[in-house]
Parts: structure tokens; C-alpha cells; sequence
């Protein structure tokens, strides 16, 4: 059981998971003097949008930022958010200066630690990185206000650590009204009515040393529909249906190998599967006594390609192959397949719109007697260069859209004798749906602003008629904006 949660907690995931658009690093003074400056160099361009302890913050660069009229104590120190697209940022060097003098380089191994966020297969992900080695905490992904929640607590030491004054031991790991320290990898909290809260991590000293915001009833996770069979993917976490309290005792199984429950709700857990298991399983929890039994299809997928390296212009296939596919029933097809290219300025895929995603569908027509089925995508190169996609079970985003005039300025004014008058100004905006295909109930949008409007001014002979319609807008602006959340 130890080394199945080791080898699926530390295996790279062949699943597209999305890099997390939000880190937060956190930078300690250890110069001996209280600084009122930091100055950072990223290893790429990001967008600052917190920290903790500063009032001004500047980019002189794009991969550069500057901090300014605030103190970090000598010992203390400063954490900050930024946020960016793609490839996650590093941190290449920082230093502090007082009253615009340099008082010292931070240390990257004993100075600083990041901390990461990631969500996919229903389990989302927060890495804190330091110089002691890596705490990675598996938390739900649907957390809910007012849940009791169970997550996944793994610190790995770094080997290479030289520093005796470095450790993990005694790290203290806070979510809700729950501390968690390192003498055991469960995490039970409780949530409470609130939108956000806080994944905090301490040393041993109770210094903050990383944390990272979790949204609460934000996940747009479709419910799991209990008349069709479930679909994972071997070696891969997988979200089953629960209804029970994930702080009890849980034990679960998939076809006859104990594996770990990374993660549950009220409403699913999340287990970890072990690789090499496919076709149709048998899966059995066990909550604190009480046994419920379920049957998943699981699947492998590969992806391979004749070769990794183009040269510009060059063309080559993708293959796809799915198996594990015998012995499912009709209700599990069509298999939903996301192809992702993380490389699209080398590659981009030929036969979708999109030249950094396709989504295909295996049908049971697909697959041969051993129950194995293979699509070819067509890659088509950009520029001469090594090019990487991942593959995972996803049915793909509804994409359903909607278009609302969003009223973005209101204002009157005039007089008696020009005439009163009521300025408005109309935006476009289009909503996408973010939800799975196929997914129930309604409709959730993302929100993107398309074009502006042109100001209209009405002109009302009486300061109550304008007055009326003034209200009658903003009572219009309210529900739009009610309706776009």
C-alpha cells in the first residue's frame, strides 16, 4: 500500500494538466539588516497581483520586479502572488536593499520557497517547494462551504539538503480549522461558510514559510451521473460517488489492489489506481464499516509518434492508441480522449481548430479483438524543434456561448432648462460554457468582453422622468451582472 501511494503520487502524469495560472513565492531576509526593498528577476514575464508586505510595486522589466515603501525584518518574511500563462516562472535571483543601498542576495536554496497549484482528475494540487525538499498536499477539487473534507499530505526530503538548520520535520500544514504536522499523511478539515480559504504552510517555528487560496463551490465540476459507468484512466486518480463523511475511517479498492484514498467530500472521493489495471473493475469502499461496491472502465492510453524532433514545415502522425477497452458495456462509449500540445510554437495540430487541442472519441466500432483502438492526429511544424502532447480521459468543454450587452457606464445629470439626461453605455460580452459536454442542468459561462459600446444619451423633459428610467437601468445593470456571475 506504501509503495503504490509512493509510485502514484510521484509518477508524471500523462493527463493534460493545465498549469496552474496562480504561484506564490515566498522571500526571507536573512541578510542581518531590516530591508525596504526587494527586487526580483523572473525567469519570465508575470503579473504581480499580491504581496504581503510592501505598498509599491513596479516592473522595470517584464521579467523584473521591484518592491518598495514597506520593511521586511531581518528573519521575516515577504510572500508573493503572481500569475501568468504557460510555463511556470522560477525565480533567478533577489536581493534587498535598504534605503536604495543592497544589503544582500537572497539565497534561491535557503531563502525562498514557491508554492504551486494544479487541478485535474478531480484532485487538486498544491506543491510547496523549499530547501528542504517538497510537501505536496491532494485536496478535492468540488469543495463545498459547510463540507468536511479529507485530503493527502506527502513531504519528500531533499537528498541533496547540505543544511542541518533545513528541515521539513515539525512543518505544520493549515486548511480550515484543521493543523496537519508531518507524523501522518491524512488532512480532515472543516470548511466553513465562506468563499475562499487558505491552504497555509509553517516551519516548526510557526513561521509562515508558503500558502495558496482554495475557492470554495467554485470547481464547476459536473455531478458524477450514477446510470452510466465510470471512465478512468490506469495509474491515474479516479473520482467515484460517495455518500458518506470522508473524516471516518476509508479504506478502497480497485479490482484486487488496496489503493489510497487521496482525497474526499461528502459527495466523492478521489482513489489513487494502480497502473497496468484495465477493462471493467471492480472497485469497493469501505467507510467505517460500511461497504459500497462499483464498477469502473479503465483504460490505457498512449501516445507515440515516429519522431519527437521536426524540422520546419516538416509533417508527422500522432498515434493514439486506447486499450483496455473489452468487456465494456455500450453505456461506456464513446471513450472522450483530449489530445493537448504544451508545445505550440513548435507544432501545431493540423486536423482542429484549435492547434493546441483536439478531442477525439473511440467508439467500440474502433477497437479490434484484444480490445485496443488507435486515431492518427497530424502534426504540422512551426519551427524546427522537439515538440511534447499529453494525452488524458476528457470529454471536452460544452463550449455552449451567449451574448449579453452588459450596461458598463450609467450616469445622469443635466438640468431644467437644457433638458435631464441619462448616459449609457452598452458593452458586448460572450459567455462560454466552462462545464464538461454532456453535463446537466444549466449552463455555467465564462466571461469575455468582445467590443465596446458608443455612450447614448437620453434627454428627459422632467427630473423625475429621467430619475424613473435612471432606475430602471441600474434595477437592468443588477440583473445582468447577477446573471454573469
Amino acid at each position: 500500500m506504501k509503495r503504490l501511494l509512493q509510485t502514484l503520487l510521484g509518477i508524471s502524469l500523462l493527463a493534460a494538466i493545465a498549469s496552474a495560472d496562480t504561484d506564490s513565492f515566498t522571500f526571507k531576509n536573512n541578510t542581518g539588516q531590516d530591508a525596504n526593498d526587494l527586487h526580483i528577476e523572473w525567469s519570465r514575464g508575470v503579473k504581480v497581483t499580491k504581496n504581503d508586505k510592501f505598498g509599491k510595486y513596479t516592473d522595470t522589466e517584464k521579467s523584473r520586479s521591484d518592491f518598495s515603501k514597506g520593511e521586511v525584518k531581518n528573519g521575516d518574511s515577504c510572500e508573493v502572488t503572481v500569475t501568468y500563462d504557460g510555463t511556470d516562472p522560477k525565480v533567478k535571483s533577489f536581493y534587498w536593499t535598504k534605503d536604495g543601498k543592497n544589503i544582500g542576495n537572497g539565497s534561491l536554496k535557503n531563502d525562498m520557497s514557491g508554492v504551486s497549484m494544479s487541478s485535474t482528475d478531480g484532485l487538486t494540487t498544491v506543491t510547496l517547494s523549499t530547501a528542504a525538499g517538497t510537501i505536496r498536499t491532494y485536496l478535492p477539487q468540488d469543495i463545498r462551504a459547510g463540507d468536511t473534507i479529507s485530503g493527502t499530505v506527502i513531504m519528500t526530503p531533499d537528498p541533496t539538503n547540505q543544511n542541518p538548520g533545513s528541515t521539513l520535520t515539525g512543518t505544520v500544514v493549515e486548511l480550515g480549522n484543521s493543523k496537519h504536522n508531518s507524523k501522518n499523511t491524512t488532512l480532515i478539515a472543516g470548511i466553513g461558510a465562506v468563499a475562499l480559504t487558505q491552504l497555509i504552510f509553517r516551519d516548526s517555528g510557526g513561521n509562515k514559510i508558503g500558502s495558496c487560496e482554495i475557492p470554495i463551490g467554485n470547481s464547476n465540476l459536473p455531478p458524477i451521473d450514477p446510470s452510466k459507468i465510470i471512465i478512468g484512466q490506469s495509474g491515474h486518480p479516479l473520482t467515484v460517488p460517495f455518500n458518506g463523511d470522508p473524516s471516518k475511517p476509508i479504506t478502497a479498492s480497485v479490482g484486487n489492489t488496496q489503493v489510497p484514498v487521496l482525497a474526499g467530500t461528502p459527495r466523492n472521493l478521489v482513489l489513487g489506481t494502480p497502473n497496468g489495471v484495465t477493462g471493467l473493475v471492480d472497485i469497493n469502499i469501505n467507510c467505517d464499516g460500511e461497504t459500497t461496491d462499483l464498477k469502473a472502465g479503465m483504460i490505457n492510453l498512449k501516445l507515440s509518434a515516429p519522431k519527437t524532433t521536426l524540422m520546419k514545415g516538416e509533417q508527422t502522425q500522432l498515434h493514439v492508441e486506447v486499450s483496455g477497452l473489452q468487456g465494456l458495456p455500450e453505456s461506456a462509449f464513446p471513450i472522450p480522449i483530449r489530445i493537448e500540445n504544451t508545445t505550440p510554437s513548435i507544432v501545431r495540430i493540423a486536423d482542429s481548430t484549435d492547434p493546441t487541442v483536439v478531442y477525439l472519441q473511440f467508439n467500440r466500432a474502433d477497437m479490434n479483438a484484444n480490445g485496443v483502438a488507435e486515431k492518427v492526429v497530424m502534426l504540422q511544424s512551426e519551427m524546427t524543434g522537439a515538440f511534447l502532447l499529453n494525452g488524458s480521459v476528457e470529454k471536452g468543454k460544452c463550449g455552449a456561448t451567449r451574448t449579453i450587452l452588459k450596461i458598463e457606464k450609467l450616469a445622469k445629470g443635466g438640468n431644467e432648462k437644457d433638458g435631464y439626461t441619462v448616459i449609457v453605455r452598452r458593452d458586448t460580452w460572450i459567455g462560454t460554457c466552462r462545464l464538461d459536454k454532456g453535463h446537466g442542468g444549466s449552463h455555467t459561462y465564462s466571461w469575455k468582453k468582445d467590443k465596446g459600446g458608443e455612450d447614448e444619451v437620453s434627454t428627459f423633459k422632467t427630473k423625475k422622468e429621467r430619475d424613473d428610467f435612471y432606475k430602471s437601468m441600474e434595477e437592468a445593470k443588477a440583473k445582468i451582472e447577477a446573471e454573469m456571475k
